[in-house]
């Protein structure tokens, strides 16, 4: 190596020190989870020549959700900072892996209402979050949105987006968005071909089971380990086990190879049909063979012969597993602590939390869910708050669905409370109020919410747009557009600005109270604010005019309005006049000519 290149090494060196050591100072003050004013002036020496890239980097480096939307909503309001689609991906890609999914919702508004456009590769991640977490409107919407994009979705997102549809029955969408994929020349693999085998079979159509596995063949493919055990789960579940065995013997005659997963598939059909003899000696055998059993096997016998009430035997089981060198797992100690809160044995649960301790077996949310509703439901408030309490401390930042179910549970103690013994351990963010707005605003307690959300600026916080269209939409379905209208003042004058979701939901409360002339100045006043109606919000609109049989009225409105010849508002009568028409023939109320 050259001098001169010696040097330049070490010049990029030293800047990439540096570089680190303001990454590692911007960590540090993220993690001492200050209140928002303090962040800023903790990161204030930090705002100078603030760029994405670096953003970026500080995102992949955080390690809680808090800390990360902390950071970027701090550099979002430094002056001469924008950020691009690779800053708002990297705090998406954490929200993700945290599934959080408010979180997700308002930073892929937020991202989209700045005119900001992301790749496939972000697009792609949406759908699958989405579909994995059975949110298919989310998912089909964001697959959708890329179509039109011209992105093409990658075969994974295909896959989990098939994979929900027929989850949910819609086959024939399914079938669709399969053949769009081959139409633009994507291939399918073994996993979605077991996907689709898979949704079938959950249906108990093993008919078509076997065509999806003949077109598999026709294409090429020779069924997998995961093609195999997706027939033989399917034909479990129809309860056929003696045909499961055949694919389990045509598996091994085939040269696929035996594994846990495919004989677990088996064991399950086995206990699904009370052959619990049969399903002993199968796992025997696997004990002594090298498919060696796993959690998942033994977690299969617990499952069943606690759902058959044979506590006895499931607890030789999980003391089994110890010996034979299979340490149960979470799933293991759930399974025993439902059993027992269905029994109404809560003091038992206690002893396996305690096991589980010792065994440094860390609870889950699920866990931590089902016995805190069940202590809720019993009555004991005091074990469920030193519960939720625990969970918080273990785990730093509750996840919102243990929010709401303590809340739910626990219907005696004030949402604040929950704040309060949160901030004991961490501090409450934006969305763990707006998760406790949600929950009161559902529950109908429309007061308490409007009261519990003063208390957000109060810690320092602003009201975002999921919060304010929380309160919005509930209120206008309580008829309360009053209380509506001065929240939707507030957002103007606070700096939060409203979005399409937040006009719909109003316009739709003016509907309901036949404002049909307040309807057409808050349209007015989103085409003068720049804020364009999309094809969800019309159809919103006219919805809701069809069950007020306002239908005609509006429609003679809107023709008034465009013979008065107000050019900056055309376009968008004539939208709404053809969702107008488009809809009303499938109503009693025709349109007049």
């Amino acid at each position: 190596m050259s001098w001169r290149a010696a040097i330049s090494f070490q010049d990029k060196l030293i800047r990439r020190s540096k570089q680190w050591n303001k990454i590692n100072a911007i960590l540090q003050i993220l993690e001492r989870g200050t209140y928002e004013a303090e962040l800023a002036e903790a990161l204030k020496p930090y705002s100078v020549s603030l760029q994405p890239a670096f953003v970026c980097e500080v995102l992949h480096s955080t390690r809680n959700v808090r800390a990360a939307t902390g950071f970027f909503g701090w550099a979002g309001q430094q002056r001469n900072y924008r950020h691009n689609a690779q800053a708002y991906a990297a705090l998406i890609d954490i929200l993700c892996k945290a599934k959080d999914i408010n979180g997700i919702s308002y930073y892929v508004e937020e991202m989209e209402k700045e005119g900001i456009i992301a790749d496939a590769k972000l697009y792609c991640k949406l759908v699958e979050i989405y579909g994995r977490l059975g949110m298919l409107q989310e998912a089909e919407s964001t697959f959708d949105h890329m179509r039109r994009l011209k992105q093409q979705p990658s075969l994974l997102a295909y896959t989990v987006l098939i994979h929900q549809l027929v989850k949910v029955n819609h086959i024939k969408r399914a079938e669709d968005v399969f053949e769009d994929m081959l139409s633009i020349g994507c291939s399918a693999d073994h996993v979605l071909y077991s996907v689709l085998m898979d949704g079938y079979g959950r249906l108990g159509r093993l008919e078509d089971v076997m065509r999806i596995l003949r077109e598999m063949v026709e294409t090429g493919l020779s069924p997998d380990k995961i093609a195999y055990t997706t027939l033989i789960n399917s034909f479990c579940d129809a309860g056929k086990v003696e045909e499961a065995e055949w694919f389990v013997k045509a598996a091994v005659e085939h040269n696929v190879g035996l594994d846990a997963a495919l004989l677990n598939a088996f064991l399950g059909g086995l206990c699904r049909t009370s052959k619990f003899k049969k399903a002993a000696q199968l796992v025997e055998t696997m004990e002594n063979s090298d498919v060696r059993p796993n959690e998942r096997t033994y977690n299969i016998l617990l499952y069943w012969l606690c759902k058959t009430g044979n506590l006895e035997e499931a607890l030789k089981i999980m003391d089994s597993m110890e010996k034979k060198g299979c340490q149960p797992n979470t799933t293991s100690f759930t399974i025993l602590v439902d059993y027992y809160c269905k029994s109404n044995d809560l003091d038992k649960c206690f002893t396996i939390l305690e096991k589980m301790y010792s065994l440094n077996c860390v609870p889950d949310a699920a866990l931590y869910n089902v016995l805190l509703s069940s202590l809720c439901k019993a009555g004991r408030i005091d074990a469920a708050s030193q519960m939720f309490e625990k969970q918080v401390k273990s785990t730093f930042s509750p996840a919102n669905v243990t929010i709401e179910n303590f809340v739910k549970g626990a219907h005696l103690i004030e949402a604040e409370t929950v704040v309060e013994m949160i901030d004991k351990v961490c501090k409450a963010s934006v969305v763990t109020y707006g998760t406790l707005i949600n929950w009161l605003c559902r529950s109908n307690k429309l007061d308490e919410a409007l009261a519990f959300s003063s208390k957000v600026t109060q810690k320092g916080f602003h009201w975002n747009v999921i919060i304010y269209n929380t309160l919005i939409t509930h209120l206008c379905k309580a008829g309360r557009l009053e209380d509506a209208k001065v929240l939707l003042t507030n957002m103007w004058d606070s700096g939060c600005n409203p979005n399409v979701k937040t006009f719909t939901t109003y316009m739709q409360g003016l509907c309901e109270d036949r404002e049909l002339a307040e309807l057409f100045e808050v349209l007015e006043l989103m085409i003068e604010r720049c804020i364009v109606p999309d094809d969800v919000m019309y159809s919103a609109v006219v919805r809701t005019l069809i069950r007020s049989r306002l239908l005609n009225t509006c429609r003679a409105m809107i023709m008034e309005k465009l013979k008065a010849g107000e050019r900056r508002f055309v376009g968008v009568y004539h939208k709404l006049l053809i969702q107008i028409d488009n809809m009303a023939s499938a109503t009693k109320e025709k349109p007049e000519v």
